[in-house]
C-alpha cells in the first residue's frame, strides 16, 4: 500500500514539475524569441539603410549638378587640346566617366578659386 502511495506522489510531483517548467513551452518560447529577434533585426536593418540611401541619392544629385555645370568647360578644354593631341580630345568627349570626373573637378576648382578671390 505504501508503494502505491509513493508512486502516486511521485506521479504528482512529476506532473507538478511539468506544470512549473513545461518542456514544450520552452521550445515555443525559444522559437518566439528567435522570431522576435529576426523581426527586430530586419526592422533595424531597414531603418539603418534609409539614411544611407537618402545620402547616396542626394550625393548623386549633387554630383550630377556639378557635372552639368562643368561639362561646357570640358568641351572648351577638349577643343583647346585637339590641335596638340586629337586622341586625348576624343577621350575627353567620348568617355563618359572621364568627362564627368573632369567636369566635377573643374567645377570644384572654379568654386575654390571664387572663394579664394573673395
Amino acid at each position: 500500500m505504501f508503494a502505491r502511495k509513493n508512486r502516486f506522489h511521485d506521479t504528482l510531483r512529476a506532473i507538478q514539475a511539468d506544470l512549473e517548467h513545461p518542456p514544450h513551452l520552452e521550445r515555443y518560447a525559444k522559437k518566439r524569441e528567435l522570431n522576435m529577434d529576426f523581426k527586430r533585426n530586419t526592422f533595424t536593418g531597414m531603418v539603418t539603410m534609409i539614411p544611407i540611401l537618402v545620402t547616396l541619392f542626394v550625393f548623386s544629385i549633387f554630383l550630377d549638378l556639378l557635372s552639368d555645370i562643368g561639362r561646357p568647360r570640358v568641351v572648351v578644354l577638349a577643343n583647346a587640346v585637339r590641335p596638340v593631341s586629337p586622341e586625348i580630345a576624343g577621350m575627353l568627349l567620348e568617355v563618359p566617366w572621364l568627362s564627368s570626373a573632369l567636369a566635377i573637378l573643374l567645377t570644384v576648382g572654379m568654386f575654390y578659386l571664387l572663394g579664394w578671390s573673395m
